[in-house]
């Protein structure tokens, strides 16, 4: 199936295509239907590689990270914890609002800002804002090689000069 902005009838079969729109929303309600039906897919507690990171961030003096695909935010809410300045960000509103009620009534809420935004549009904050990037499993989604390099410059954009930028 190709991806064109305007539906058009293909090959003969009178098969349509998709168009972006429908294709992101197909997206949209994938994940917010995995966690709605598993809220905690993806595991409890924070992942291996979010302690190894926290540990390299402490080193190098971060305070303000940005965790992209953060899903439910279970390595954000351990860098909150760890007392890092944390700005979640998934595509997910279901996603999103499990991490908002996670930290609701803690003390958490003050050190993680969930943001509900499609990476894909861009990260909707300043240039130079961030000491780190982190995302764990983002990247094995499946973008094209022109999302992966408008990510990677967002990415580039909004880390300092020397950041870190911490992937797996």
């Amino acid at each position: 199936m190709s991806l064109d902005a305007n539906p058009q009838v293909a090959g003969g079969k009178g098969k349509q295509r998709m168009t972006m729109q429908e294709t992101e929303h197909m997206e949209q309600n994938f994940w917010d239907e995995l966690y709605e039906i598993d809220p905690e897919h993806f595991g409890t507690g924070e992942s291996e590689f979010a302690i190894k990171c926290s540990e390299v961030m402490k080193k190098h003096g971060v305070n303000r990270v940005i965790d992209i695909g953060c899903g439910y935010g279970r390595d954000s809410i351990f860098f909150g914890a760890q007392g890092f300045s944390v700005f979640a960000l998934d595509y997910s509103q279901k996603a999103i609002s499990i991490l908002k009620r996670k930290i609701s009534a803690t003390s958490l809420k003050k050190n993680i800002v969930p943001i509900q935004y499609d990476i894909c549009k861009g990260i909707p904050l300043d240039d130079g804002y961030f000491d780190a990037v982190y995302s764990f499993l983002l990247f094995p989604i499946g973008f094209t090689e022109i999302k992966i390099e408008f990510i990677f410059s967002e990415i580039y954009r909004v880390l300092q000069h020397n950041g870190l930028f911490l992937a797996c």
